[in-house]
């Protein structure tokens, strides 16, 4: 498991991660067009060619595209806002099928402004949906009247049923904007405070790193969330290197059951890991040989966000030599 400061380096940010998922998940969406292809050729769905040609090209568009421009490296800004156009453009196609209303359609642009959580992009889809929706609605209208009257009706005519079947759709769409404006807001604001907190997290544990490299000390990050201690150097390799990262999964259960630190000691640690003491402690570290013990100090402090505890940093010195030293005053 990488530190939080490698983790950054490599990364992603949130628009490439979700740009890289919604692309491989259009990209599969392609097998849509031959099964459209293949329901329309053998009459379960009953559309002219025409309108098939429409749908199948706007779908190849609205799929295949995006995987595209994303592996060709095209910026993340252009992609989204292509992505959520096409597919308003290709769901909305399906309207023009007789007897079908997907409404839903004119939704979908908006809801990849949510996935993104960019507000901005809600507003300005939020007005191409709307008049996109509008269009359908009024060729849908013209539509009806050329089926019953058995010609091209006049536009005051289409207008007439367009007005009459526009409210409707018109009231859903006021309702249910600004439930996707405030999800955007609020899960923003949770996205922004994980990444501001990431960013801290790497930044401090690389002023650490750097702080003590080329020490004798070993340099410790405990996180409590993922019950992981990162550190640097090591107290049984006497020429490990300090600028070598390594890592412990499950510490705080090892350190229960008395596989980090003596028995006697356990107590103590658990209470400088929780903050409740901010003091040294010098502990017995268990060897590498069953029964022996190394004695350490450890110093660490407890890192909150939002009054939450994060994280413990700090550092364990090797004070055997002056254990021994003591030791030997004491015997003489």
């Amino acid at each position: 498991m990488g530190t939080y400061g490698e983790r950054l380096n490599k990364s992603r940010s949130y628009e490439e991660t979700v740009t890289s998922l919604i692309c491989h998940i259009l990209f599969a969406g392609l097998l849509i067009v031959p099964l459209i292809i293949v329901l329309s050729k053998s009459r379960v769905i009953h559309i002219s060619n025409n309108l098939l040609f429409i749908i199948c090209f706007s779908l190849i568009f609205a799929t295949l595209a995006p995987y595209m421009l994303y592996i060709s490296k095209m910026p993340i800004k252009i992609i989204k806002y292509y992505i959520a156009i096409t597919l308003m453009i290709a769901v909305s196609t399906f309207s023009l099928i007789p007897e079908v209303t997907v409404r839903a359609g004119f939704f979908i642009g908006i809801a990849i402004a949510l996935v993104y959580l960019d507000t901005l992009m809600m507003v300005i889809l939020s007005i191409i949906s709307y008049i996109m929706m509008n269009v359908c609605l009024f060729a849908i209208s013209a539509r009806w009247l050329i089926t019953a009257n058995g010609h091209m009706p006049s536009f005051k005519a289409a207008m007439v049923l367009y007005r009459s079947s526009v409210l409707t759709p018109t009231l859903e769409f006021i309702f249910i904007l600004p439930t996707f404006f405030i999800a955007c807001i609020l899960a923003r604001r949770h996205v922004m405070r994980e990444e501001e907190l990431f960013v801290e997290l790497s930044t401090e544990e690389e002023r650490y790193r750097l702080a003590f490299e080329g020490s004798d000390d070993v340099i410790f990050d405990y996180v409590y969330d993922t019950d992981v201690v990162t550190y640097y150097g090591s107290i049984m390799e006497e020429d490990a290197d300090n600028s070598v990262e390594r890592s412990m999964n499950h510490a705080f259960e090892k350190l229960s059951k008395g596989e980090l630190v003596h028995s006697a000691d356990i107590e103590n640690v658990i209470k400088l890991l929780n903050g409740d003491t901010n003091e040294p402690l010098n502990v017995r570290f268990c060897s590498k040989e069953p029964g022996e013990y190394i004695w350490i100090r450890i110093e660490g402090r407890v890192v909150k966000r939002g009054g939450k505890k994060i994280r413990v940093v700090g550092k364990i010195t090797d004070i055997s030599d002056e254990k021994l030293k003591e030791k030997d005053f004491l015997e003489n």
